[in-house]
Order: C-alpha cells, then structure tokens, then sequence
C-alpha cells in the first residue's frame, strides 16, 4: 500500500476481474485487503460488474490505519495514538493552532529517509491517517463540479475543506477553495462550512502557515 501511495481505503469500488485474479504481480492490493479479511463486500454495481469494498468494522479499521500511520512515520504505535487522539479533540473544539501544532509535533517524529520517498504524498498520507486514526471523517482528493479539493474532514456542526500548498502562501489556498467553489458541495448539509489554507515548508518538513475563514 505504502509502495503505491494508498492510503484512502474505505469505500473503494473494483471491477470483479480485478477480485478474481490468481496471479501475484497483477493482484489488487485491494482484492489482497479483501481476502485477507481487512475489507467486506458493501455493495455492487453494474455494468460492468463492480464490487464496493469498505471496512467490515471500526476495530478493523482503526487497525489497519493504525499499521498504515506507523508505515508513514513512526514504529511507535502508542505515540500515533496520542498524536491522533490529541488531534481529534483539538479539531473537535476548532483550536486550529494547537492542531497544527500538534501535527508539526508528529512530522517532528519522522525519520528523514521516509521524507525523502516523496515529500507532498507523505505529508498528505499523514494528515489523511491521522484524521482517520482520530475517528474523524476524512475523505481525500474529492471531486467537485470545478476541481478536487485536498481534503474534506466532517464533524457534526461543521465542515472543514482543507487545501495544502507546498512552499507557497497559505492565502493562496484559501483563494483556490473561494474561486473553485469548493464549499459548495457541502451546502446541502446545513453545517457551519471553513475553509482552511495550509502552507508546507519541503525545507523544515513542517506546516509553516495557515488560515482560516467561513465560507
């Protein structure tokens, strides 16, 4: 998983060839998660036949996040947790700050080899997982009817669109979520919907700036 760059696994749709390979070198990782017991049949859908895979429960799935987050960062499964957990409630009460904070906290545990796989699909694997890990929903690269936004994370009275730059002003994301619309997806909802901009510095390997603002 970690050799392709997957990390959004919930809700994953297959074709059912896919499912029925018996070679090694062509089998979906997917169909590997599914006869491994890591993912259940939700749904079908056809043509041509396609297979709706998701996570048969909350402990399988904090498992296999917890395994993938550990592959991302650190062996340390205990201090993921903490970071995760800690998070979560930080999003929960909208201290941004501290989130940010303790997210830079994390990177901080990350030993530079990992880095040097691909700065931008780490850092998003990261951030996705560890959203996921705290129990919040989190879906990435979402598409709207004008772009894909970075990530979408849904609490109960709010929503928060997230878009990431590498090396630039944080601004600069807020004026893509404004220009594309990408609030808009969600004003069906009748949640408090924000948008945050963060900037990601390849030099430190930290968040350097963020904002946020109400759409």
């Amino acid at each position: 998983l970690k050799s392709q760059n997957l990390y959004e696994i919930d809700e994953v749709e297959l074709l059912s060839s896919e499912m029925q390979r018996s070679s090694l070198r062509h089998l979906s990782p997917y169909a590997v998660l599914f006869q491994t017991g890591y993912l259940t049949i939700k749904g079908t859908s056809s043509p041509p036949l396609q297979y709706v895979l998701g996570y048969p429960n909350k402990e399988v799935e904090y498992s296999l996040q917890q395994h993938l987050l550990s592959a991302y960062s650190s062996p340390d499964h205990r201090e993921n947790y903490v970071y995760a957990f800690r998070i979560g409630r930080q999003l929960a009460a909208g201290d941004l700050d501290s989130m940010f904070a303790s997210l830079n906290r994390l990177f901080a545990e990350v030993p530079y080899q990992l880095w040097q796989d691909g700065t931008e699909r780490l850092f998003h694997a990261l951030v996705h997982l560890t959203f996921r890990l705290a129990g919040v929903t989190a879906r990435s690269e979402v598409s709207t009817a004008r772009g894909r936004l970075d990530l979408a994370v849904e609490l109960p009275d709010r929503v928060y669109v997230f878009e990431f730059k590498r090396d630039r002003a944080a601004v600069e994301a807020l004026d893509q979520i404004r220009m594309r619309g990408y609030g808009e997806k969600f004003d069906n909802e009748a949640k408090r919907v924000l948008a945050v901009g963060a900037s990601f510095s390849t030099a430190t390997k930290r968040i350097s700036d963020w904002a946020v603002e109400d759409l």
